[in-house]
């Protein structure tokens, strides 16, 4: 039997200040006719023959004989059985890729929707509790409310800025976990559901929900024979990813160093004043990584596993050495790294990422233009908007700071795309256009996200690295902002958003 009790300890340390018990509680009728409502309009047919949106056109007629199933499954504590099955339909990841290997398709379940109507209403009772209580780390950014890819990759880079700001290097360890959600294991889940204050009606209840589930693949209207899942979270579902969470929920408790987490992609984040300093805080930290991997029954994925050394040009350019880190097996420095859907610079520029964006949008402008003298204008305008305007949008608030001249380049794309839309000339005004359009250019895209961020944060408290900087307010209500004569730091978000803001309020003034 493994030894699982570094991991349970790591729990009792998040408990340790908190006496609260989490017990199954009943929902009504209403309840159940609501979250029937809030089903998506996917026709994507499951095992038993339904879909989300028959099932919620049903809704008003079926509330309540589903409200006396989901009783009854809460009194007896057992997930019913008829929704244990999974539908499995094989997707092709890449056309680079060979047909015939498994590794090159990606499982996408598809779960009866009654069976989803059950896991929110566990999945709100969980979610209120471990949020309520505070006991999920911050760290954690994924699955969760008011947080994102964006606000993840916002904190790790306000930190490496903060270090660049006062002199320092930051290293960075870029973990990826492979199959993490198929290899949880259900006994050690279950445990640390026990830890965090779960009773036993709620526990009996999950691991009637995660055993003796059976999935079939689907494949030219042709199901498999049905094989069991014994280990993992069920893909497609509402209580899947939330137990993941709560699963690697430990792991950054257990470590000395700082942490960005989302889904199965892990940062580590240390700082110092040279790459000996760094690597030695790394290293003993990824040791306890390794450790925590092996009790847990998780695997690396040593081919997307990287270490970065960050800083400003002039501190990179004095420091010679290289990052002395090993994670399971691998030593990899990088100089630029795809995290998150960004490119990440060792220099904390945006140069690469602004030129793939701008290779990106341009193969999309493309596509327009062939269908410019086929689609009537109101489709150019819903096509650009989601191709083009939609791709420059992801993470604004982060990259916004970039240079003139890299906003320059991406306002050239856009206009590109507002005359193909318009059937404008060359020369065509670009105010007019984008008055016609009701768009707004790259420089206003980068101001408002900004706003928009900087009030989520104020309002949600969330992420809590930001919350405390944007609510420290002088006498006249305007946040506080950091002296700085770094440039990386002056143009980060942490700063940006702050100067932006206070501009705002004092025109409104």
């Amino acid at each position: 039997m493994t030894d699982r009790s570094i991991d349970l300890n790591s729990c009792k340390k998040i408990m340790a200040t908190k006496n609260t018990k989490l017990q199954l509680n009943f929902i009504t009728v209403d309840k159940v006719t609501k979250l029937l409502a809030s089903l998506s309009n996917s026709r994507s047919v499951a095992i038993d023959g339904l879909d989300n949106f028959s099932v919620k056109v049903a809704g008003p007629v079926i509330a309540k004989p589903l409200h006396h199933i989901i009783t009854l499954s809460f009194m007896q504590r057992k997930f019913p059985t008829s929704w244990k099955f999974s539908k499995i339909i094989p997707l092709h990841k890449n056309a680079k890729l060979s047909l015939t290997e498994r590794k090159s398709y990606r499982p996408v379940a598809i779960l009866s929707p009654l069976s989803k109507i059950i896991e929110k209403a566990v999945y709100m009772q969980i979610y209120e509790y471990f949020t309520k209580n505070r006991i999920l780390h911050p760290s954690l950014h994924g699955y969760r409310k008011y947080r994102s890819t964006q606000t993840a990759l916002l904190e790790m880079y306000d930190r490496w800025v903060q270090a660049a700001h006062n002199g320092k290097l930051s290293g960075a360890v870029l973990l990826d976990l492979s199959a993490a959600f198929d290899l949880v294991s259900h006994d050690i889940l279950i445990d640390k559901l026990k830890f965090y204050g779960l009773q036993i009606d709620i526990l009996d209840w999950v691991q009637s929900y995660l055993t003796k589930r059976v999935q079939s693949v689907w494949i030219d209207h042709t199901f498999s024979s049905y094989l069991p899942c014994e280990v993992g979270v069920p893909q497609g579902s509402n209580l899947g990813p939330l137990f993941f969470l709560l699963f690697v929920n430990d792991l950054p408790f257990s470590l000395d160093c700082e942490t960005v987490q989302y889904a199965d992609d892990s940062t580590l984040t240390a700082s110092g004043k040279c790459a000996e300093e760094i690597s030695a805080k790394l290293q003993t930290n990824c040791e306890t990584v390794k450790l925590w991997m092996e009790k847990n029954k998780q695997k690396l994925n040593p081919e997307k596993t990287h270490i970065i050394l960050l800083g400003t040009d002039q501190r990179l350019n004095i420091s010679q050495d290289k990052l002395q880190v090993q994670m399971g097996g691998v030593q990899l420095e990088v100089q630029c790294e795809s995290l998150l859907g960004c490119w990440i610079q060792s220099n904390l520029k945006w140069g690469k990422y602004i030129t793939e964006l701008a290779l990106k949008l341009k193969s999309r402008i493309v596509a327009i233009r062939y269908l410019k003298y086929v689609l009537p204008f109101q489709q150019r305008k819903i096509l650009a908007e989601g191709l083009v305007n939609s791709v420059l949008t992801y993470c604004l608030p982060l990259y916004g700071g970039c240079t003139k001249g890299e906003i320059k380049e991406l306002q050239i794309i856009q206009n590109m795309a507002a005359r193909i839309v318009c059937h404008a000339p060359r020369l065509a005004s670009r105010s007019e256009m984008f008055n016609y359009l009701d768009w707004l250019t790259v420089t206003q895209m980068i101001r408002y996200f900004t706003l928009i961020a900087v009030y989520r944060i104020q309002k949600t408290k969330e992420p809590e690295y930001f919350s405390g900087a944007f609510s420290n307010l002088n006498h006249r209500g305007n946040i506080i902002i950091q002296n700085t004569k770094l440039s990386l730091a002056k143009n980060s978000f942490g700063i940006r958003g702050g100067v932006d803001w206070n501009l705002t309020i004092e025109y409104e003034k």
